[in-house]
């Protein structure tokens, strides 16, 4: 998947996602019984779908990494699948991922998101929720379009068929994140149980979408193990480097989660650790967190060894995802480096 053979066409996914978005004004246009208000109306239902969707800044900050939807199509690419497809499922995971997020900072009561305001923060809560919900019906328009890329029917049902128990895997994911705030029994085994469906299952779903498309379907499971593993990966990275990251990359993320309390793979890691340890981390957490408990939280990882832990971590399911690719016997080699190359990616620049 080397930028140099495939570059990643974001004007295009943009595009399909302005036109679900463009779908969904000639609904809300449109009265049966003729009882029609002004457009202006829904202006600030627009702008902030737009907002939510990551297209409704021009210099495209709010589109976040796209990982996601990259999955889908540079996966398409290596398989010679279908392309314009491909940024159709890529638009539909984008959409779920999106609003997935405008419902997590509702949960989360998180203030900023990619640097911005976030969009209950600015339209309310109540309303944040109801775009979030349309923002969900809206990712299934691309997939009822695939058959316009040419992609037969058979191929289209398993797509939304894969896409609707993404989502239901996804939100299983975040019901086991709200539920651990108030547990302090949480395994290692659990933890990898929610960033497998709420992490994994999105990236899970690219990766079998690609197959289906490019007809890839002695692989499908492969593929959907091989996805899981890379949203692992890529869940614990973020964790790792909001604790360890470098603040001139992103200076808002380093510390968020302690600061929010969140059970993040080096807390887990550390609350599992001698008993005194988990009980003083605990401890901490059941009061406000400031710079003082923070440092603290830190001193403890680093009296513990939990950055080490934490890399050990990573690169075990690193060579996971290696073995899940070694054991297919359909895929070429080619298309298991490219996969593999993939996976590299994520993991870039990890100290």
């Amino acid at each position: 998947m080397n930028s140099d053979v495939f570059s990643f066409d974001t004007e295009k996914l943009v595009a399909e996602i302005y036109e679900s978005i463009d779908n969904a004004q000639l609904i809300f246009q449109h009265s049966i019984l003729q009882n029609n208000i002004p457009d202006n109306e829904y202006k600030l239902l627009l702008d902030s779908l737009m907002k939510s969707s990551g297209i409704f800044w021009e210099n495209g900050s709010g589109l976040g990494k796209l990982i996601r939807p990259r999955a889908v199509v540079e996966a398409t690419n290596v398989f010679k699948g279908n392309i314009d497809a491909a940024y159709k499922i890529g638009a539909s995971i984008q959409m779920i991922h999106n609003f997935s997020l405008v419902h997590d900072d509702v949960q989360d009561r998180s203030a900023v998101r990619r640097g911005r305001p976030t969009l209950w923060k600015e339209v309310g809560v109540a309303q944040a929720i109801n775009i979030g919900d349309e923002l969900f019906a809206l990712a299934y328009d691309p997939l009822f379009r695939l058959m316009q890329s040419g992609i037969d029917y058979l191929n289209m049902f398993d797509v939304i068929q894969t896409i609707h128990s993404t989502i239901i895997k996804l939100t299983h994911g975040q019901y086991l994140d709200i539920n651990y705030e108030n547990k302090n029994d949480i395994s290692l085994n659990s933890y990898v149980r929610m960033i497998e469906d709420k992490t994994g299952a999105l990236f899970s779903s690219a990766l079998q979408c690609a197959g289906i498309i490019s007809n890839k379907n002695d692989s499908i499971e492969t593929l959907a193990k091989f996805g899981t593993s890379l949203g692992i990966i890529f869940q614990a990275i973020d964790d790792y480097e909001n604790i360890w990251g470098n603040e001139s990359k992103n200076m808002n993320k380093v510390n968020e989660d302690l600061y929010n309390k969140k059970k993040s793979l080096p807390v887990i890691l550390a609350i599992n650790k001698e008993d005194h340890i988990s009980n003083e981390v605990l401890s901490i957490y059941k009061k406000d967190i400031d710079t003082n408990a923070v440092s603290r939280l830190h001193d403890i990882f680093n009296d513990n060894n939990i950055k080490v832990a934490c890399m050990d971590f990573i690169v075990e399911q690193n060579n996971n995802a290696m073995n899940i690719l070694t054991d297919d016997h359909f895929l070429e080699d080619v298309e298991k480096e490219a996969l593999l190359e993939f996976k590299n990616s994520i993991s870039e620049g990890l100290h």
